[in-house]
This record gives structure tokens, sequence and C-alpha cells, in this order.
């Protein structure tokens, strides 16, 4: 069941609430509507809100970061527990999604990501397959993701454009390492904050809530929005690399061992990058 939907995007991609949020809307049917939008700032930004989407539920912010905004996510339903899906702003549900988290919940996941139909070709080493649904006639396998890694993507949930979350998994967040990765975080320089995925933020708060795997299962089209093109790979995994090592330095010394070989992993990456710039 699926009590509340959710998604969130930035200002300047309100477009997309008409193009896919009110679209799943329609397809989910839940007792909430909820849209988090971030680099508001002024009244006539939530005016502009109201106008257009008066049947909706708006949270606005000025977070400048999906990640300060996810956890904003997170803590508020940890506040007020609902079975909810949080969807990625530029993707659209299949169809049939709500049967499909009918027969997950039946078997269990209560709890998982949903992934977009290109994972149909894309094998991952650190997933497995742990089981499968029908739906319609059609056979949907469910995987496992190991969210922590040795060197590649050390803290990461792996495949998601949208996370379901029930109750149960609810309880089981560290509400001391949410807020502990959320301050790393602020410390950042907000320019730099966004080339931290989200899929690392949560990976983090679900290793250190004892969330070892994550369910993941295909039932989205990503629709890319393209609003932001990487132009010079160079500089754009440089500044990466050292906007993960400044987060794993801030939580050195907080009772998170593995941060640090986080720290550690991305300095060393940072200064490599670095210094293949200079030729």
């Amino acid at each position: 069941m699926i009590n509340a939907l959710i998604t969130y995007l930035p200002f300047y991609r309100i477009n997309e609430i008409e193009e896919y949020f009110m679209i799943n809307a329609n397809k989910i049917k839940a007792l909430r509507n909820v849209v988090y939008v971030d680099n508001v700032f002024n009244e006539y930004q939530k005016n502009i809100l109201k106008n257009h989407f008066p049947k909706l539920e708006i949270k606005t912010c000025n977070w400048n970061d999906r990640n300060l905004c996810y956890i904003q996510i997170l803590d508020d339903m940890i506040k007020e527990p609902t079975d909810a899906l949080v969807v990625d702003s530029d993707n659209l549900l299949v169809d049939n999604f709500s049967k499909i988290d009918d027969e997950m919940c039946k078997v269990g996941y209560g709890f998982y990501n949903v992934a977009d139909s290109s994972w149909n070709n894309s094998p991952n080493k650190r997933s497995k397959r742990i089981g499968e649904i029908t739906v319609d006639g059609l056979i949907f396998p469910i995987f496992s993701y190991k969210v922590y890694g040795i060197y590649n993507m050390i803290f990461f949930i792996g495949p998601k454009q949208a996370v379901k979350f029930d109750k149960e998994i609810l309880k089981r967040i560290n509400v001391k390492a949410m807020n502990d990765i959320k301050n790393s975080l602020i410390k950042i320089d907000q320019r730099f904050r966004n080339y931290i995925s989200d899929e690392t933020t949560l990976g983090f708060i679900y290793h250190y809530s004892g969330i070892k795997n994550v369910p993941w299962i295909i039932g989205t089209l990503h629709k890319y929005h393209a609003s932001t093109p990487i132009t010079d790979k160079k500089t754009f995994k440089m500044i990466r690399a050292l906007t993960f090592s400044k987060l794993g330095r801030n939580l050195i010394g907080k009772s998170y061992p593995r941060m640090n070989w986080f720290y550690v992993r991305y300095k060393l990456a940072h200064i490599t990058r670095t210094i293949s710039m200079l030729f």
C-alpha cells in the first residue's frame, strides 16, 4: 500500500510536476501527494507554486542540495510514519505499479528501491536475484543490492529512481547518523554539495542503521531531464572526489569507523585527479 506519493525537485524544474508527478499521482491514487521544492527563497515563488498546484501538498525551502532535501523528507516520514513512495521527479511509474507494490508487500518487501527499465540489461556485481513476483502475467525479478562497497561507491543504495518506505523500516533509521551526515553536508560549500549523490548519503544512513542490503525491482521509465550536462569530465571527477573527501573528513571521530577509509580513498582520488589535470 502507498499512502503518500512524494517527489522532490529544484524550483527551475517545476515543469516536471505536471509532466510526470501528476501522471504518477493519477496512477497511484495515494491519500497524500507531496512535492518538496528546493531553491525557494521568497513569497513570489511560493505563490507561483500555490496557484499552479492547489491540490498538492507543497513543502519548500532553500536547501540548495538534493541530499539535504532528501534528509528532510526522511526526517518528516520518521516523525509522521507512513507507507510512502519517494520517486525522482523525472520518472514515470509503470502503469501497473500499484499492483507491483501490492505483490512486493505480499512477499514481505514493504521497503525496496525501484529502478528504471535500462537495468534490464545491466547486471551488477553487488546485486543478486532473491526472488520474483508475477503481475498481469509478467514476471518481475527481485534483486538485492549490497549497501557497503570496498572501493567503488563505498556507501550506495543501488539503482534508485524511487524508494518505497514502510513504517517498519522508518523505525530502524539511525537518527543520530542521519543528523551527523546532515551536519557534515552543511559544512560543505553549497556549490559543491550536489556532486554527492543522494544514493551515497542514504547508503551511509542505511549502513549505520543496520540495513546491509536493499531489495530492488524494475518499475519506472527515467525521462532524463538533462538540465545539468557534464562538459568537462576531468574537472567534474576532481571536484567530486574533493567533495566526497570533505564529507568523509567531517565525520571522522564520530563513531563511524568506515568513514576513515572513505576519506582516505577519496582524498587520494582527489590528489590523483588533480595531478592528471596538469598534463
